[in-house]
């Protein structure tokens, strides 16, 4: 019998994520709840139902938030709505709504691998794939609706925010070198960027994956639904994995001193940051795995402090380590004398 009060609450919770700008990334976890305590049809409803709200709310109120947006006034902090600006409205609408699958995509494919009690590596692969085949979907009904159009307004869009970089560094009373060759350089950072989108969109997938996963199955204990995962650290990506990454490096080199072509060092910097991500992941899930031996909480929440303060730095050790755990695994046998469960 379906559950018309929980889909309704869940509906609504949705559409409360996907607007309130900072906590959008958690948009699944609703999804995620639902499923797992009122079944999966439950959960296909929800987001049916969320997705006639956040269409309806743009259809009735998107003029309205543009004329906010342009006039300095408040308004809804929707997921890509900044773009108003820069390019047209039935795009922006698009983009709206393409991110707000995304989101229910994951939710869907998070609620199915907990069904379907899926392992760590194949749900991973599964949920994240369905959220990047909507991006996928979006960019190829964005294309057929104006590709050069939208490549300008994006551009205009990125240039717009490495001026407003600008500006703040020099209100702040910096200056420098730095700031000096980002103000002379803003057109080629922002088309820089702009080439970068795609493994920058599979950065953000993989880190919303990983998020509404850890969330989901704290707020799901009672069910259960994601206990046939005993340890989360265990995630280990296949060595084959490696030699994406070897060949992306090859790539870059030979597109950057031999063949002189910058799509071929963009696709090799996309791969780059896409497999980056993953193997930031792995590194990550050693750390974690160690610490589970660690008895004393404050020592654990000190390195992930001092991980989050030092992100910039430590973030390129824990790639490194990611990848040496492809070689040397870190979690062995006989370092498992945990029972913990992350």
């Amino acid at each position: 019998m379906v559950n018309f009060r929980s889909i309704a609450v869940g509906a609504f919770a949705m559409i409360a994520l996907f607007s309130s700008g900072l906590l959008v990334v958690f948009t699944p976890v609703p999804l995620i709840y639902v499923s797992a305590f009122r079944g999966r049809r439950a959960g296909v409803h929800t987001a049916a139902l969320a997705f006639a709200g956040v269409c309806a709310l743009l259809f009735f109120a998107l003029p309205t938030f543009v004329q906010s947006l342009e006039s300095g006034g408040l308004f809804l902090p929707l997921p890509a709505i900044d773009l108003a600006a820069f390019l047209p409205m039935s795009m922006t609408a698009v983009l709206i709504i393409s991110s707000f699958c995304f989101y229910a995509a994951i939710g869907i494919a998070l609620g199915e691998a907990a069904r379907r009690r899926w392992g760590l590596q194949y749900g991973v692969a599964v949920v994240l794939g369905s959220g990047l085949a909507v991006m996928i979907l979006a960019g190829v009904v964005l294309s057929a609706m104006g590709f050069e159009a939208g490549l300008s307004g994006m551009q205009r869009y990125f240039l717009s925010i490495v001026a407003e970089l600008v500006r703040l560094q020099q209100d702040g009373g910096a200056a420098g070198l730095p700031i000096a060759l980002l103000a002379d350089h803003g057109d080629a950072v922002a088309a820089f960027v702009l080439r970068i989108i795609p493994g920058m969109l599979f950065l953000y997938g993989v880190m919303v994956v990983m998020l509404n996963f850890l969330v989901g199955r704290r707020l799901t204990r009672n069910v259960h639904a994601f206990s046939h995962i005993h340890n989360a650290a265990r995630f280990r990506l296949p060595f084959p994995v490696v030699w994406v990454l070897i060949g992306a490096g090859i790539t870059f080199f030979a597109g950057h001193y031999v063949l002189h072509s910058v799509s071929f060092e963009m696709l090799a910097i996309n791969v780059l940051i896409g497999v980056s991500a993953l193997y930031f992941l792995q590194g990550m899930s050693v750390v974690v795995y160690m610490l589970q031996g660690v008895r004393a909480p404050f020592m654990r929440a000190a390195v992930y402090i001092a991980i989050i303060m030092f992100f910039q730095t430590v973030s390129v050790g824990l790639v490194a380590l990611g990848i040496v755990d492809s070689w040397v695994d870190f979690r062995l046998r006989r370092w498992r004398a945990r029972h913990h469960s992350t």
